[in-house]
């Protein structure tokens, strides 16, 4: 399910969109502070985000450069009452892909947050990622090595998954702990070292050459083929 970060200071506003997308089966979390949001928004997890222009402490215009900076390519929507054609032109110059202007219609914000959506999966063609000779079908959930199966344990195929979902970002242990074992559940950032062990040993992607790399004190990048020098 898609998961989408809204930042506005109306909070009134904030719940119609979560409530309205929400309908759409889109996972959406909130943030109405520049605390909230300056956290949030260093998660690589979302597929899109919705900025508000005008947010205390900070702006939708200095989130969207600093996510930006940080090399994200996440899809970043503007919503805000700023609606000259030089203000669009800022939201624009500063990394937005789209721009809505309040108010607006409910209906044509789910429209637009589709199509940006549908940018974001894109990324992943046809769902068929190949690395090396191993092949994972992201759909059928099958991983294997010169057409034969490699059997993973669910946890070490969801591993797999969200590095291929969050291509050249580094993921510390901790976000994999809150996004693939769940914040609720007990396990130590250990259990994330031992699980991407296990990982590499089983599709034998260990070494300078894996697209699974380290980077020591901090956490994982995953570097597809095309992109590793």
């Amino acid at each position: 399910m898609p998961r989408v970060l809204a930042i506005d200071d109306d909070v009134n506003l904030l719940d119609n969109v979560k409530i309205s997308l929400e309908m759409e089966k889109i996972d959406v979390d909130t943030a109405s502070t520049a605390e909230d949001a300056l956290w949030l928004i260093k998660q690589p997890v979302y597929d899109l985000l919705i900025l508000d222009w005008q947010i205390p402490g900070t702006s939708g215009i200095e989130l969207c450069q600093a996510h930006r900076r940080h090399g994200y390519s996440t899809p970043v929507m503007m919503l805000t009452a700023m609606d000259r054609i030089s203000d669009k032109e800022v939201g624009f110059n500063a990394g937005a892909d789209d721009y809505l202007t309040k108010p607006f219609d409910i209906r044509e914000l789910i429209l637009r947050v589709r199509a940006l959506l549908k940018r974001s999966t894109a990324k992943v063609v046809a769902n068929l990622v190949r690395l090396a000779n191993l092949e994972v079908n992201l759909d059928t959930r099958i991983v294997s090595r010169n057409s034969e199966p490699i059997h993973l344990k669910p946890l070490e195929y969801k591993v797999l998954e969200y590095f291929i979902r969050h291509p050249s970002i580094l993921i510390e242990p901790q976000v994999l702990l809150d996004n693939v074992w769940g914040a609720e559940n007990e396990a130590t950032v250990d259990s994330v070292y031992s699980t991407v062990a296990r990982l590499r040993k089983k599709l034998e992607l260990t070494g300078p050459d894996s697209p699974i790399q380290t980077s020591y004190g901090r956490g994982y990048r995953f570097l597809p083929q095309e992109e590793k020098s």
